[in-house]
Formats: structure tokens, sequence, C-alpha cells
């Protein structure tokens, strides 16, 4: 498969992208939620010139149960998915590069095929890929709109190529995704085995954040 360059910041400052950065970290961080635990509350009373001291008594919380969901209502909040990459730019820099992608939610395994045709690894130790659900926001731009050419004389692994043309726009870019009219007779192969079986189909992926920072 053909192995598509890492796209450039567009538009952002140094101290825009950063600020980006810092917030769409922050996300990532989650509420504890723990319980507080003190001691019973008391109260002292003054009758006949003797002091009465009275402990108030306080039953446990009751237990917490997870609210009911609409599987419908669940299944809207993760159609996306929204994923950050870090990554040492190489062994001698200092430096690291970081980029958020958003797709649908199915079409993870097809994301991480993308990854790999450009050249980044999940399980390597200078690598780090986090996904999160994410609500459909058509107000998301995407810095680039990258599509994989999956299945037939494609190969298994696919083919990463722009848009063409180019969609700014996340929901312009997701709609591309489709099952392309193709025919590929597996007697015309010319993948050198990599012909699959599956039929050719369009993944589109929305890169909205692409940048290079120095570690602290």
């Amino acid at each position: 498969g053909a192995v598509m360059a890492s796209p450039s910041t567009r538009g952002l400052g140094c101290l825009g992208w950063a600020l980006h950065l810092l917030v769409f970290l922050s996300l990532w961080v989650a509420d504890p939620g723990a319980w507080l635990g003190g001691s019973a509350p008391t109260t002292t009373d003054t009758a006949a010139g003797s002091a009465v001291r009275r402990h108030a008594v306080m039953s446990p919380p009751p237990e917490l149960k997870p609210p009911v969901q609409d599987p419908q209502e669940k299944a809207k909040r993760a159609e996306w998915l929204e994923c950050l990459i870090q990554h040492e730019l190489n062994a001698e820099s200092d430096k690291k590069h970081a980029e958020v992608w958003v797709l649908r939610r199915p079409h993870i395994i097809f994301f991480r095929r993308l990854l790999m045709l450009r050249g980044f690894h999940a399980h390597s130790s200078t690598s780090q890929l986090k996904c999160r659900e994410r609500t459909v926001d058509a107000e998301m731009t995407c810095v680039d709109c990258v599509r994989l050419l999956h299945g037939g004389f494609y190969g298994h692994m696919g083919v990463a190529v722009p848009a063409h043309p180019q969609q700014d726009k996340v929901m312009g870019c997701l709609q591309l995704y489709k099952v392309l009219n193709v025919t590929a007779d597996p007697n015309d192969d010319q993948t050198n085995g990599a012909w699959d079986a599956s039929p050719t189909t369009q993944y589109p992926f929305c890169n909205t954040l692409s940048v290079n920072y120095a570690t602290l």
C-alpha cells in the first residue's frame, strides 16, 4: 500500500496549538467521583446547668446503581470516536508529534491500518494511542481528510490517499464513506498476493490537529 506523509500544522500559531493541545488533553482526565467521609455531627445543649451531648445517627448512603440508558441514545453518543496519537519524531530528537483524528466508530479497525501505513505502531514504547467516544459535532474542521481504500486490488492493508476534492469540514469528510463500484477478479490479481475478497470500500478519517512540540 502507499504511505501518506504526516500532515503539517495549518493555521495555528505556536501559542494557539499549544493551548488547543492542552485543552484537549485536559478532557481525558476522569473525575474520580469519590465519596467524602467524616465523623458524625454532634450538638451540645445546656439544661439546668449541665451539658447534654447528643449524637446524630446517620444511615449509610444508599447503594448507587448506574442510570438506565436508552440503547438508541447510547448508540447515538458513541457514533464517533476521537483519537489522540503521540510519538517521538526520532530517537535523537526531544520533540514529539501529536495528532487528533475523528472517525466513525465502526471504522476503528481500518483506522489502525491507516496508522500502520503511515509508520505509526501503537505497541511501540515511544508511541501512544488513546480513543474516546465523541458526539457528533458538525462544527469541527479538518486540517486534512484522508481516505483508506480497502479490498479487492487495494489489498488487505489498503491504500491511503487524500480526499479529492479536499474536505475541510468533518461532516463532508466522514460522508465520503461508501462501497466503490469496482469489479475485481482475483484471476487478474497484480498485488503479489495482497488481493482481498472484501468489497472495495472507501473509509474516511478527519485529522483535526497535527503539531510538533518539545518535551518538558
